[in-house]
Order: structure tokens, then sequence, then C-alpha cells
């Protein structure tokens, strides 16, 4: 049985075929007939679904489709006509059953735009829920394509592009189409990530370093705290014996409360610690991690053994968790597997923190046990 619910969803699928041809060059718009099926309801269900039908049709609206009635059976009880087939006989009824006129006529200007570049040709008729999606921002799209087809390597960072009309946050924010349609036309890798995808210069991020050790201090101009270059760091190691890596940038003020003799403390921010991967000179120091006392805590801890399996855990025992009830919190289940870099005591702290949804945050530490744990 037709209902007005089918019928929208007959046009409206009618309408995403006609558009992937449009984008294949073939724009002439074929009619469509939607045949009436066989019937399930009973006579005043039939009744009713037809009046509803009759009454959005183009005779009752001014468009949209028409409704073909068959004559009953000679033989048949039934006198009255029945429904035969819905139909749509032109574009303009089409689109305004569906209130798609004004979605076409931007889809037809955009495709015609994205055809000026004609190796996007095959990618605009695979990809039109894309082209729909991105219909505001295609002269802009098209912008950097341009650019990068006329500048295939750049040695710009990406917000130091000079694309006219193109603001400094517009590739990042589109990084996803601007991928598909670049690839089309560039040599590029597998990263998800823009400027590391096309081979673009990136500004290293900061690590951020402090100590508080009078010589350390003079080493370094007088400075008691200093942020690095990610990639000069792997290459230049810190003058200190110890290293201590903690999650929570507060906690590089708790450690420094009290001497930290020949020591240095490192922010590593939860899972940015993978920063330091390839600082392979923290196998040659007594390396420390001291991050919150939580089921992703441990697994951070876990993680950075990855990289750094003689490192040392700070303060992330149950002793510590068991010293401070009246400042637990609610934790965040941890989705993974147990880690597997964690000693048994470790594995089974990280099992009850994981369980019972339980955190003690590491600025929540007093003083002291962080003097005695640096101490011992």
């Amino acid at each position: 049985m037709i209902t007005t619910t089918g019928i929208r969803k007959r046009a409206e699928a009618h309408y995403r075929q006609w558009l992937t041809a449009i984008a294949q060059g073939n724009p002439a718009f074929e009619p469509l007939t939607i045949q009436r099926t066989g019937d399930q309801k009973k006579a005043d269900e039939r009744w009713e679904a037809l009046s509803e039908i009759v009454q959005q049709s183009k005779e009752k609206t001014g468009y949209g489709y028409r409704i073909e009635l068959e004559a009953p059976a000679p033989n048949s009880k039934n006198k009255q006509s029945r429904l035969r087939a819905i139909v749509f006989d032109t574009a303009n009824d089409l689109l305004q059953f569906i209130d798609k006129t004004a979605e076409l006529e931007q889809f037809k200007n955009d495709c015609a735009m994205i055809a000026e570049t004609p190796e996007l040709s095959l990618w605009c008729a695979a990809h039109v829920r894309e082209v729909l999606l991105y219909a505001a921002v295609w002269p802009r799209l098209l912008a950097v394509v341009r650019f990068f087809q006329e500048n295939p390597a750049p040695v710009l960072p990406v917000r130091l592009l000079p694309i006219e009309g193109v603001d400094t946050k517009f590739i990042e924010q589109y990084n996803g189409v601007l991928c598909q349609l670049l690839d089309v036309i560039l040599p590029h890798g597998t990263h998800k990530i823009f400027s590391k995808r096309y081979g673009l210069p990136e500004q290293a991020p900061l690590i951020e370093c402090a100590w508080n050790d009078p010589a350390l201090a003079a080493q370094y101009g007088g400075f008691n705290r200093l942020a690095f270059p990610a990639d000069q760091l792997e290459q230049i190691p810190l003058a200190a014996s110890r290293i201590l890596v903690v999650e929570n940038r507060n906690s590089m003020l708790q450690v420094l409360h009290q001497p930290f003799t020949d020591g240095i403390v490192i922010f590593g921010g939860g899972f940015g610690i993978t920063l330091l991967k390839d600082c392979q000179w923290l196998h040659q120091k007594v390396l420390y991690y001291w991050g919150d006392l939580d089921a992703h805590g441990l697994a951070i801890l876990s993680r950075f053994r990855d990289f750094f399996p003689n490192t040392q855990a700070l303060m992330m025992d149950e002793t510590t968790f068991d010293a401070y009830p009246h400042a637990w919190v609610a934790g965040k289940p941890y989705p993974g597997d147990v880690p597997k870099n964690l000693s048994t005591e470790e594995r089974q702290l990280f099992e009850r923190l994981n369980s019972k949804l339980l955190r003690l945050e590491q600025e929540r530490v007093r003083y002291r046990m962080l003097l005695e744990n640096l101490e011992s």
C-alpha cells in the first residue's frame, strides 16, 4: 500500500540518484513513477491512506505528484476506482515536493565550480554527499586546491600559506575534505594531519622543564624553568642525572617546593609523554614517572615504559592511595586491557581503581610524602 511517507522516501531516493547523474554530466530529469504494491490494509485503512495522498497531490497543492487511477474489474464487487500509480512528471514537481529547489541550484553551481579543476571530476561524481555538505565553502576549498596546484611543495607552515580569501585556520578546520581533494593532485603520505600528509614544515611542540638546583640554574643562564623544542631535546640531553616526568603541570611546583638536587622535572601532560619517546639519552638517566593515581594514570605509566623500561614509579602505589581516602574522587573507566608494563602490585592497584572507579589526583599528595619519596 502506497503512503505519503513512502512517497516522500521514494522521491528523496530518486533525487539523490539524480544528483549523482548530474555530477556525472547527465543532468536530464527522469520522471518518477511509483507503482501500487499489494494492499495489506483493510478497506477503511486504505481509504484513509488514499485520502491523505489526494490531499497532498498536485491537484490539491499545485505541485508534486499526480495520481493515476484504474477502473475496477468488470466483475468486481468493488465499483470504486483504485490507485494505480503516483507520478512525478517534472523536476519542479519533485523538487517542490521535497523542498530541494534551492539545494539543487547550489549543487549544480558547485559541481560546475569543481569541474573547473578537471582532475576532480571523478571525485565529485563519487562524493555527492560531500558536495552538498560543504556547499557554503567550495570557493575557499577550491582556492586551496589551486594554490597547491601552483605551489605543490610550499615551504611555509599551514597557517602562513598566502591563499587569498582563506583565513589562517581554514585548512585545519576542513582538514578531512581538503585531504580528499588534494590526494587527487598531490603526492601524499598516510598521516591524517594535513601538514604531515603533504610534507609542510611544522613548529615542533615545546616541552616544559624545571629545576631548583643552583648548579643547574647556573648552566642554564640563571633560569629555573624553560621550554625546549621537542626535536632539539631529542638531540641535546638535559644536564641532570635524575629526571622526573609528571602528568600535571602544577605538580612541577609541588616537586620544586623542596630541594631536588641534580634533578629536572618534565611536564608530560598525560599521554603527551609520547613527545619524549625519541629522547634516547633518557635511558642513561635515573628516570621517574609520577601521575594521577587512577586507571588512566597507571596506563600512562605503562605507556611511558614502552619507551623507557627503566622508569621507576613515584607515589603510584597502594600505600600512597590509601593514605588519602578523604581526597578520593570519581574516576573514569579505562576501556582497554590491563596495561602490560606494570608490576604485580601496580596491576592489582589498576584493577582496583578501574573496577571501583576511584581516583587520587597527584596534586592532593602532601609535600611531606613527596619529600620522603624524593629523598629515598
